[in-house]
């Protein structure tokens, strides 16, 4: 009778508990529960219905559905974010929208999609059948946004994703190879419409008149390049990489700065102040929307493909659109003046002057003036100079401007022989040859060219690599011609730096021609020029010129091997650093970012880096590209390496490292640390010779292959019964030093597999099922056994059970030396002979043996207690589940 009424109790508050649930979730749904009110295991119910039953996963709406319901939203949300409340945010440079502002846009779109319908001229982009479908998926989703909380809330997270993605669109805060799934659906939507379709702050006049303009500046451009060298020879077309150099042109030429006037004559129906007004918008909208410049400049991909089919004459004029034909009117009437082609000459360019000998010049003066009657003054105003100008050239033998040059060589009717002058030096032209690529990748690394095209230099270490430096100044002096002695260098008492230094705008000017950047790297975002990828000895020397400045060659000190480490904060650097290498035939890691502090700024940068870690591919590289540095450094890899061969000496050594050099930034290559590796190997008698550090250097790179035998077979199976997986085998080998070379955990497995199989025809996972046990594992100060084998275990604890109940040993020392006397299980062994868990191992048997003996006592007087209190009263620091599984082994034993 108690028992029913226990359990008709218990049911009665069942059902009480689930009507309240049943009515809290209505209560949900209806929206009488506030979802931001709700806390604790509430919040987590709206979470769990959202992931069961929310928009994300209802299957009702197909994948079609989803598709263009995200785009159709994008767009609200990209016209949205241009509203003028957003306009700061949008212009600013590191920031991002805050919960508030994305939950006030997301609310915003959520009202508006669940009461409106979706634009006319965006459902025509559907076939008829496809629009009634779409249509009534909308109408269930607005229903479902209306009547379901639970639902609404979670299409606000879509919304919300949705909101992030674009904004992060409009900042540029994305690499298109980043970009997948509906992230990349969205951008390339909103490339092809957001500047033609929704900039309507912008009037269509004015971007008649850009496009026109634009045209003008095309037209220009490819007929200064030469229309047929650009063709694709199967089809005629216009070659794609020809169309990525105007963009480029036009970007650098004409979009970032106010357009000429010259170029903003007979513009159709607006005047130049109005274009002016709505040019600076447009400029905005360039620099602060990531998205937007990329629209735009598809669209302008698609005038340039237009006015190179007007210039081929490939369309019939019945053919062109309205377009077409005003700009074909517009070309017919162009004039191209001088003035319009100064905005096309190279910047450096501006900066040339041409220098004529005296002898030269004046007889060019006479035979115009025997043969025109010309003047000075005359020749002068005809080639547009100042008469005091050409007087200074004619007598003096001074420099006249490019363009005047040109005009008079016109003029004369003859080639003129001339020098090319920027500032007060002949204009220098570096070939593109090895020298020159080998130099490119040490300014990508270390060097710096000036914003204002007077100074070039190169910082290194002076100090503790005075070879590289010479060798670096050496490199500059033969490829510029100029003696090591005129080449400065300036180093500074409380620096190791070294900053050699260029100070002529001929050495910049030459620099930049071979497709190097003046100003800030990491915000140009450096890479290495094309040209360098034209040609493998390029490729050869430019990795070297990189590895030298910002690479690093390492030695892991436990397996005595070298590693190669590339690292710059320039992401593409870095790619192109792995794609030379991987012309080469060199297998590198992937590309890596991670944030780096610098203490000089007090902040943190981003910093991307790629390895090789493979003895094959380190030993290619150090081959095939012979770092300067790893030439150098030869007696300090040498020496490390023989002091890492003996054990013994390196944990003498180690000691007395960390002593006088703590912290681990010290603890790399330096004159002083090198003095003091060089002196304590000196003083372990260490043989400090050139052929020593060969083989060690050899050794270190060499990959020695373990050869498989019956008899190392059937020891690899012996060791696993006692050791329980290859890991550890791997370990017991190092330790022992029982086999040269020492086989990798793969190389095990696959010798036990080989061995198994032909002499017992046995499968190895069937078989190692009986023998394999999880290894010992230390935490994270290596002091103290997080884990330990229970095969292992079992056998110490059923040791301890004997000698404690059976031979009535009570001391815990005297247990512990009666155990580890006369063991004969090799893992043990290995675990006391071996100093990494020798300490801690012991110190795991000590409390292992307190733990059983208070159990055994426990359990003789039939009070045993919980896991817990054994814990906490008896300071075990063994985990509860480890002390559990220990009790039951005990009682077992009884």
């Amino acid at each position: 009778m108690f028992g029913s009424s226990s359990s008709s109790s218990s049911s009665e508050g069942f059902l009480k508990f689930f009507r309240k649930s049943i009515e809290f979730v209505f209560e949900l749904i209806n929206g009488r529960q506030k979802i931001s009110n709700l806390t604790g295991f509430k919040r987590e119910i709206v979470t769990d219905l959202k992931k069961r039953f929310g928009f994300a996963v209802n299957n009702e709406f197909h994948r079609d559905f989803k598709f263009y319901l995200t785009i159709f939203i994008s767009r609200y949300v990209y016209e949205t974010m241009k509203l003028p409340e957003f306009v700061p945010i949008m212009g600013g440079v590191n920031e991002d929208l805050t919960l508030s502002q994305i939950n006030k846009l997301a609310y915003g779109l959520k009202k508006s999609i669940a009461y409106q319908q979706i634009r006319p001229d965006w459902l025509e982009e559907f076939k008829k059948g496809s629009k009634k479908e779409f249509m009534k998926k909308y109408d269930k989703l607005q229903h479902d946004i209306k009547s379901d909380q639970i639902y609404s809330e979670s299409f606000m997270d879509h919304l919300r994703f949705l909101i992030k993605s674009v904004f992060k669109l409009i900042h540029g805060k994305y690499n298109a190879s980043d970009l997948h799934g509906f992230e990349s659906a969205i951008a390339e939507d909103l490339k092809d419409r957001i500047f033609l379709k929704f900039d309507i702050s912008l009037t269509g006049t004015f971007k008649l008149n850009l496009f026109i303009i634009l045209s003008r500046f095309i037209f220009f451009i490819i007929q200064s390049y030469g229309q047929k060298s650009h063709l694709k020879p199967k089809n005629n077309e216009i070659d794609e990489s020809f169309t990525d150099k105007i963009v480029s042109t036009l970007k650098s030429k004409i979009l970032a700065k106010r357009i000429k006037s010259v170029w903003k004559k007979k513009l159709y129906k607006i005047n130049q102040k109005d274009f002016e007004k709505q040019y600076e918008k447009f400029q905005f909208n360039l620099k602060t929307d990531q998205i937007y410049r990329e629209s735009f400049l598809k669209s302008v991909k698609g005038i340039i493909i237009t006015v190179f089919k007007l210039l081929s004459g490939k369309n019939k004029k019945s053919d062109l659109s309205k377009f077409e034909r005003a700009v074909i009117m517009d070309l017919n009437k162009l004039n191209i003046t001088e003035e319009m082609k100064i905005l096309f000459e190279d910047k450096g360019e501006n900066h040339i002057r041409i220098k004529i000998e005296k002898r030269v010049i004046r007889h060019i003066y006479k035979t115009l003036k025997s043969n025109f009657g010309y003047t000075i003054e005359q020749i002068a105003n005809l080639i547009n100079i100042k008469l005091e100008t050409f007087r200074s050239a004619l007598y003096r033998g001074n420099s006249l401007p490019k363009v005047a040059f040109k005009k008079l060589e016109a003029l004369y009717g003859k080639k003129i022989p001339h020098k090319k002058i920027i500032g007060k030096n002949e204009l220098i032209i570096l070939l593109k040859n090895a020298d020159s690529a080998e130099l490119v990748g040490i300014l990508l690394g270390d060097g710096h060219l000036s914003n204002d095209k007077t100074e070039v230099s190169v910082s290194l270490n002076g100090v503790d690599d005075p070879e590289y430096l010479r060798y670096v100044i050496k490199l500059i002096s033969r490829l510029f011609n100029i003696e090591t002695k005129s080449i400065k260098t300036d180093t500074y008492d409380d620096s190791k730096l070294s900053l050699i230094r260029l100070n002529k705008q001929a050495y910049h000017k030459a620099l930049i021609d071979l497709g190097l950047k003046s100003g800030n790297k990491v915000k140009n975002q450096i890479d290495s020029p094309n040209w360098i990828f034209q040609n493998k000895h390029f490729i050869i020397r430019c990795l070297r010129g990189l590895t030298d400045t910002d690479g690093t060659i390492q030695i892991n000190k436990e397996f005595r091997r070298f590693r190669i480490v590339f690292r710059s904060a320039s992401k593409s650097l870095v790619k192109s650093f792995k794609r030379m290498c991987n012309i080469l035939g060199i297998h590198t890691g992937s590309v890596l970012h991670t944030k780096v502090f610098d203490s000089r700024y007090n902040e943190y940068y981003d910093s991307y880096h790629v390895s090789i870690n493979s003895k094959k591919d380190v030993r290619e590289f150090l081959k095939t590209i012979e770092p300067r540095k790893f030439k150098f450094r030869k007696k300090y890899y040498g020496t490390w390496l023989l002091i890492l061969e003996n054990p013994l000496i390196y944990k003498l050594f180690k000691k007395e490292m960390m002593q006088k050099f703590p912290k681990e930034t010290d603890r790399i290559f330096s004159k002083e640390f090198s003095k003091f590796l060089f002196s304590k190997a000196s003083e372990y008698r260490l043989e400090l010779s050139n052929s020593e550090f060969d083989r060690v250097i050899e050794e270190a790179l060499t990959y020695k292959r373990c050869i498989y035998s019956k008899e190392l077979g059937k020891s690899l199976v012996k060791l696993y019964k006692k050791l329980g997986s290859q890991n550890t085998i791997k370990e017991f080998i190092e330790f022992y030093d029982t086999l040269n070379p020492i086989p990798t955990s793969k190389t095990i497995t696959k010798f036990i597999k080989k061995y198994l199989f032909e002499k017992k025809n046995i499968d190895f996972y069937e078989w190692k099922k009986q023998y394999t046990f999880n290894g010992v594992v230390l935490d994270a100060s290596n002091k103290v056994i997080a884990s330990f084998p229970n095969k292992i275990r079992s056998i110490l604890i059923k040791k301890i059970f004997k000698l404690y109940l059976n031979q009535e040993i009570d001391k815990t020392s005297q247990i512990l030396y009666e155990l580890l006397k006369n063991t004969k299980n090799s893992y043990l062994i290995f675990l006391l002979e071996n100093q990494k868990y020798s300490k801690s191992f012991r110190f795991y048997l000590i409390e292992l043996i307190k733990l059983v003996k208070i159990l055994i006592d426990m359990i003789k007087k039939d009070r045993i207690r919980s896991d817990l209190y054994l814990k906490q009263n008896f300071g075990i620091s063994f985990s509860t589940s480890t002390i559990s599984y220990i009790k039951k082994e005990v009682k077992s034993l009884f």
